[in-house]
């Protein structure tokens, strides 16, 4: 028989004035109210477990009482709840009580065993001697498994909203995603994933990599608080007769780029009912405006724009395109370009554009249509000599833009802000871990012109400034060599170039966020190598973080491995293990950290022992299991060690005490 589960997580809270810390001043009573607080995000180190579908409380774990933040260091179905606020309510006192986000996440983690990390939950009551709270969950899971694993994706065909905001009452403020991905997901697990409630009109999708897997379900009334059964989500089936499948859509290799978005980001072009011809629909452009047509998959190596002559076009014209690409890579690894060069395409008015691309390699025979959006590219006329100049002259626009490992590269560089001071620009708030790298490039000719370091100074210091070294195309070959940026400090940075191309003096600042450029000392000698856990590993997404208090050891080292698998080290070498490859600072706390292999990563059941590293003979007891799906963040302090929930308010702060009990089953019709 089928084990019944009410999707319900209560709690029992006991509030009395000496226990709780009560402050019973003449405060109002507080109206019944609305508690939605902080992000999914931040609550990455929190969960309950899915084990027999019950939820369970987990040291580090913080529920919020009216705006009071109450953590447990405890694990289990009954833990206590602790405050170090001032808990200033009377009895009587209406209470809204929340654990973890009101949203719900468009990306989610697969953990084996667990719900999503951080699922919302919620309760309300009045504040009474004895007070009990139902905690309940404004989201519903999607249970589901799969043959071969995989990122699998969720989303509502008819665009009902799935990953989103909730509101106490589990209703949906409509202005988030109608898709969620769980990540990871390993063949033949279980899994769950938190959505909104909805009614899906037209079905849910489910695909891989663009892959449809299965769909179906229109009509289906997705809950609150339920958990649904949707089988093995890409178990593949017989197929039946069926119409005719459609022919393939034409893949488009094109794009444009141009200044009216910074060139952050390539606009795909559609293909049009004519042969060889593409286009984007509805570009807002300034007057003056620039934009060329570029390859998606070989970048900037092949694109097509003006003349020198004629890149200044009139709205409602076409003009001869020149290509431009890489014909061959020379054998010192540089690339050879074609002659000639294609210019970016100034447009002389502003509005609303439909860019035309017409491309036949056969007859190479390529044309440019600059179309007032909604005309059709058959009214645009040819143009065959340059447009007026810019009349006024206008401030030179920043071509400046920081990429690195931080912004995914080029998917989001940072544009540079003009400074007070002539040929620097600077972006700030930067925050980097430990050797994160970057180039400083031009926006307008991407890596054809950027700045970095010398092959002998490379790694730099927090608060220093180096020469930069130029790399720039010139006759279609690369002329110097700059190499990435390597951070050795993780922090929050704000990151200046200097560039005075009429002296040839560039130089690269690192300075500490809020820091004056002039602070940054010279630096001409390479600072230390970065030397990963184990360099023939890949190293790890995430890392383990330390706080320590009251301790007098001199060094720091962990030992890391598998609770099942004591085979499994992740920290390698020889005992007593690692020593801390760096600092990293949360407000005005300083841990400890250690990178971890890419083999620990998803691992539910690591162990850990610190340990004064050098000294030997000092150490923790075993610490853990825990699940290693993100960063994760200890508090030492003496021989007690606690899970951190706030790396920016590590320390334990009246006491309640909670309970949890079982979920609830919805029906699922495919």
């Amino acid at each position: 028989m089928r084990k019944f589960l009410a999707y319900l997580i209560s709690a029992v809270v006991l509030v009395g004035a000496a226990a709780c810390g009560l402050d019973n001043t003449d405060n109002p009573v507080q109206p019944k109210q609305v508690v939605i607080r902080a992000s999914f995000e931040n609550y990455t180190a929190t969960r309950m477990s899915l084990d027999g579908y019950k939820p369970v409380w987990e040291a580090g774990d913080i529920i919020d009482i009216n705006g009071y933040k109450f953590t447990t260091s405890e694990s289990g179905e009954q833990v206590s709840f602790v405050t170090s606020e001032s808990f200033k309510l009377e009895n009587g006192t209406a209470l809204t009580a929340v654990y973890g986000d009101m949203t719900v996440s468009k990306i989610q983690a697969a953990r084996v065993g667990n719900m999503p990390i951080g699922t919302p939950a919620y309760a309300e009551g009045v504040l009474s001697d004895n007070t009990t709270l139902t905690f309940k969950n404004p989201a519903a899971l999607l249970m589901f498994s799969t043959s071969d694993g995989g990122d699998i994706c969720f989303k509502a065909i008819g665009g009902e909203v799935l990953s989103g905001k909730l509101s106490i009452d589990g209703e949906v403020i409509a202005n988030e995603a109608s898709e969620v991905t769980l990540t990871g997901c390993k063949k033949g697990v279980t899994y769950y994933v938190a959505v909104t409630p909805t009614t899906l009109e037209s079905g849910v999708e489910i695909s891989r990599d663009a892959e449809v897997l299965k769909s179906g379900a229109v009509g289906q009334k997705i809950e609150a608080g339920k958990i649904y059964d949707l089988g093995i989500v890409d178990q593949k089936e017989e197929p039946g007769p069926g119409p005719e499948p459609e022919p393939e859509p034409e893949v488009v290799d094109w794009a444009i780029a141009g200044s009216f978005n910074n060139y952050a980001e390539d606009i795909q072009m559609s293909a049009t009912d004519v042969e060889n011809l593409y286009v984007a629909y509805g570009i807002e452009m300034a007057a003056y405006d620039r934009f060329k047509v570029k390859s998606i998959t070989q970048g900037w190596n092949l694109n097509f724009g003006g003349r020198e002559d004629l890149c200044v076009v009139y709205a409602d014209r076409w003009i001869s395109a020149m290509k431009k690409w890489v014909v061959e890579t020379a054998p010192d690894g540089t690339p050879v370009w074609s002659e000639g060069e294609a210019y970016d395409i100034h447009v002389v008015e502003a509005k609303s554009y439909d860019l035309y691309f017409y491309c036949n390699e056969a007859t190479a025979d390529y044309k440019i249509y600059v179309v007032t959006s909604g005309m059709p590219y058959t009214s645009a006329v040819e143009q065959t000599e340059n447009g007026p100049l810019q009349d006024v002259p206008t401030e030179t626009e920043i071509d400046w833009a920081v990429a690195g490992t931080f912004t995914d590269w080029n998917e989001n560089q940072i544009k540079m802000e003009r400074t007070d001071v002539e040929n620097l620009y600077a972006v700030y708030g930067v925050e980097v871990d430990a050797y994160e790298r970057f180039k400083v490039l031009s926006i307008s000719r991407g890596w054809e012109l950027d700045f970095g370091a010398s092959e002998t100074l490379y790694n730099i210091y927090a608060n220093s400034w180096f020469v930069a070294e130029k790399e720039e195309v010139i006759d279609g070959n690369y002329v110097g060599h700059a190499y990435d940026v390597y951070i050795i400090n993780a922090g929050t940075y704000d990151l200046y170039f200097y560039c005075d191309d009429a002296a040839a003096d560039y130089k690269i600042y690192i300075v500490e966020e809020g820091l004056s450029y002039t602070s940054a000392t010279e630096q001409t000698q390479n600072g230390p190598d970065y030397v990963p856990v184990n360099p023939d590993v890949e190293l790890s997404n995430y890392r383990i973080y330390a706080y320590f208090v009251n301790c007098t050891w001199e060094n720091f080292g962990l030992w890391a491995w598998n609770g099942i698998d004591t085979t499994i080290n992740y920290t390698g070498g020889v005992w007593p293990g690692v020593a801390a490859a760096g600092t990293a600072t949360f407000g005005n706390y300083t841990y400890y950290y250690w990178n971890m292999p890419k083999s620990a990563e998803g691992d539910e059941n690591l162990m850990v022992i610190f340990n004064d590293f050098v000294a030997g003979g000092c150490q923790t007891e075993d610490l853990g299991p825990y699940s290693f799906t993100n960063d994760l963040y200890l508090l030492l302090d003496g021989s007690t060690v606690t899970l951190i929930n706030d790396p920016t308010n590590p320390m334990k702060s009246s006491s309640a005490t909670t309970r949890t009990e079982e979920y609830g089953v919805g029906v699922w019709q495919w």
